[in-house]
């Protein structure tokens, strides 16, 4: 589910309750995921170390999940490609996620993902299955099939930030800009969602989310502008470059960037 390497005392697998039936497998796996993204990160550590430690493991090694773990827990709730998005990452990452499968408007869903290249995201983060996906409720179940999806350490600190909150670097929590400047700090994985209202309207929807999966920023913007986004990002810091670009705006200035869903055209 989250480190594909166990010890007995940690493992959710090992918390399962294989007494329950197994119509309420779903109900355990989402609880289990929603207690991994109400941990630390500092608290989730200690499960990552167990999965990269070094060593080889054999089959029937106590540190490998049993057959029916995997059969019964790991394999009806989370996908090969899932998993390894959720291996702990060094940084932040980018996926794609599409939740809106009407027929339609699958021909838009084609012309748009024509512009999720290699370049904006790498093709094992597009997330593109119906069965697993879709829903009119939103995105955030994706956070239940994939929760170690927020594990990144951005600041290699552990929860902490390298700054204070009153330090010079950071704007008081007064100022107009706080709220983006709050964003930058805490984002670590940016997602392009597809649902319905992006393919209706043929703007991505483009989201930054913290460590507990919740949604600090978002902007819209059209497909033929992805690729300037990307490279204006790498270049600038992401979050963080919008907060320069922004220096000066007034407070309350229409369509500027620190309008949370503002459409991005100013390339």
């Amino acid at each position: 589910m989250f480190p594909i390497k166990f010890q007995a005392h940690t493992s959710p697998q090992e918390r399962w309750d294989y007494t329950r039936p197994t119509c309420e497998d779903q109900k355990q796996w989402d609880e289990s995921a929603k207690r991994w993204l109400n941990l630390t990160l500092a608290q989730r550590q200690p499960y990552h170390e167990m999965s990269s430690a070094p060593g080889i493991l054999f089959p029937g090694d106590p540190g490998l999940p049993t057959q029916q773990q995997i059969t019964r827990v790991l394999q009806p709730h989370q996908t090969i490609q899932e998993r390894h998005l959720g291996v702990f990452p060094g940084g932040e990452r980018t996926i794609a996620l599409r939740t809106c499968y009407a027929p339609e408007l699958n021909d838009v869903y084609q012309d748009m993902s024509w512009y999720l290249s290699d370049s904006v995201v790498d093709i094992d983060g597009i997330l593109d299955n119906e069965t697993l996906y879709a829903s009119d409720a939103g995105w955030e179940h994706i956070l239940t099939r994939i929760p170690s999806l927020c594990d990144a350490d951005r600041w290699n600190t552990l929860d902490e930030l390298p700054w204070e909150r009153d330090d010079d670097d950071r704007l008081p929590e007064t100022h107009h800009g706080f709220p983006l400047d709050d964003a930058s700090y805490r984002e670590v994985i940016m997602v392009y969602l597809l649902d319905r209202q992006a393919l209706e309207e043929k703007l991505f929807t483009v989201m930054w989310l913290d460590n507990f999966g919740e949604c600090v920023w978002w902007y819209r913007i059209a497909g033929e502008n992805l690729q300037d986004l990307t490279g204006w990002l790498a270049s600038t810091g992401g979050l963080m470059g919008m907060l320069e670009t922004a220096d000066g705006e007034e407070e309350g200035k229409e369509n500027g960037v620190y309008a949370k869903g503002t459409v991005i055209d100013w390339f």
